[in-house]
């Protein structure tokens, strides 16, 4: 680009980073045009290309990106101004990258991370810089659109790369920085190592409990077993709570993916949660793995492409 400017006298004022398989918004360019300088990084959401529902791994990516791209990065913006870059859908002020270049210009993009573009919002955040999610920019569903991986392995070794670089590597490297509010993102965005871990412990449990319960009816003949969860003890009203959370949750789901998908994706997106977290646990315990592993011996953890699916000339994508 600097060599392109030097040979035509011509000054690029935004750096945008994308895919070369995402399909891009006609007005993003215009959105970013419109916000930046005014704020040093602009975000706009992602949502995976809607497909087959029998795509049930690519399906796991819809529901997330739209719970956390209509609601969570909202939520996040308001209470610590940290707004994680996507990675696609990102403008840069100039300005800002030539700032930075006196600190960390050989380096920009952190070579060592496996999370490059999470690793530079981070940096950004702490150096104060202005950093803006935008959901819906003047009224119009203003996003990145793109396929996501569709079969289980390809998942788990992208969401690995994920976790290692935000969760462990992002640790490592910076500590627990920031004010109080800053802390509790980072938090957030970090514990997800080990809540992909215990979710699908709690499915141990209730298969566990399910094949109590049904010994308990298959087998009158041996008496009747005792519950396992007495009724009126701390314990059940801990149950009774957690269920409703988990169900505040559903609705939470469906609520967000009816924004995007339309309310028959929004129905399936509940039992894709059980994919999802399979996916999530063995992407945690591989991160783990990988990470402490490639620690011991002092390596670096090795980089992971994820193949991707272009689109064809006439996808059906709605801009509204």
């Amino acid at each position: 680009m600097v060599r392109w400017e030097n040979m035509t006298g011509i000054r690029y004022d935004i750096v945008v980073m994308h895919d070369a398989e995402d399909l891009i918004h006609p007005l993003s360019l215009k959105t970013f045009n419109y916000f930046v300088p005014q704020y040093d990084m602009v975000q706009i959401p992602v949502y995976p290309l809607a497909t087959a529902h029998s795509r049930l791994v690519h399906w796991t990516y819809c529901d997330e990106f739209a719970e956390n791209h209509t609601k969570d990065l909202l939520a996040r913006q308001m209470f610590s101004d940290f707004v994680p870059s996507a990675g696609v859908g990102t403008a840069y002020n100039r300005w800002v990258i030539e700032f930075i270049g006196t600190s960390f210009a050989r380096n920009m993009f952190n070579k060592n991370s496996l999370t490059e573009d999470y690793d530079i919002s981070l940096r950004l955040a702490l150096g104060e810089a202005r950093l803006l999610y935008l959901n819906r920019p003047f009224g119009k569903p203003i996003a990145t659109r793109a396929y996501f991986p569709h079969t289980f392995s390809a998942a788990v070794r992208q969401k690995t790369r994920w976790l290692i670089g935000i969760c462990l590597q992002g640790w490592r490297s910076y500590g627990w920085k920031g004010n109080f509010r800053f802390r509790i993102t980072l938090y957030r965005d970090r514990k997800a190592v080990l809540t992909n871990i215990v979710n699908a412990l709690a499915y141990v449990v209730l298969l566990c409990v399910l094949l109590y319960e049904f010994v308990n009816w298959a087998l009158p003949e041996y008496g009747t077993l005792g519950p396992v969860v007495a009724t009126g003890t701390p314990l059940w009203y801990i149950v009774l709570i957690d269920t409703g959370l988990m169900l505040w949750r559903f609705v939470h789901r469906y609520l967000s993916v009816n924004r995007i998908y339309g309310h028959l994706a929004a129905l399936l997106s509940i039992p894709r949660l059980t994919i999802s977290n399979v996916i999530n646990f063995a992407a945690a315990v591989r991160a783990i793995n990988q990470f402490f592993r490639n620690s011991r011996k002092k390596e670096q953890v090795a980089w992971e492409k994820t193949t991707h699916t272009f689109p064809t000339v006439n996808e059906p994508v709605l801009y509204n």
